[in-house]
Formats: C-alpha cells, sequence, structure tokens
C-alpha cells in the first residue's frame, strides 16, 4: 500500500498505526491528545483511520 504525501503545509503529528495502537492500550484519547497538542475530536479520528485501515488490510489478505 503507497500512502500518498502531502505537499507543503504544516508536518502532521499523527503517529504511525502500531504507535496509536500501543498508546491507546495505556492511554487515554485525552492523554494523547495533550500529548500531541491536538483535540481529542483529532485523536478519535486518527483511532477511527487506523482501524479502517486495519481491516481493509486484512480484507486484502
Amino acid at each position: 500500500m503507497t500512502i500518498a504525501r502531502k505537499t507543503g503545509g504544516r508536518p502532521s503529528k499523527r503517529p504511525t498505526n502500531a504507535e496509536l495502537a500501543m498508546l491507546y492500550s495505556v492511554m487515554t484519547a485525552k492523554e494523547i491528545a495533550e500529548r500531541f497538542g491536538v483535540s481529542v475530536y483529532t485523536v478519535r479520528n486518527w483511532i477511527n483511520k487506523a482501524r479502517k485501515e486495519e481491516s481493509e488490510e486484512v480484507a486484502n489478505g
């Protein structure tokens, strides 16, 4: 799977899916948000996106 990289703008603060899974196993979404300086809503979006990507990878084998 190729990930399209954005050009210009602010660098992404989003952790990798593996990092996010590890963090979410021991921290709340609020704690992760505070650590990365983003909103809880953003962290929940990251988690939902990671879950969707994981399910697509499993489905595609």
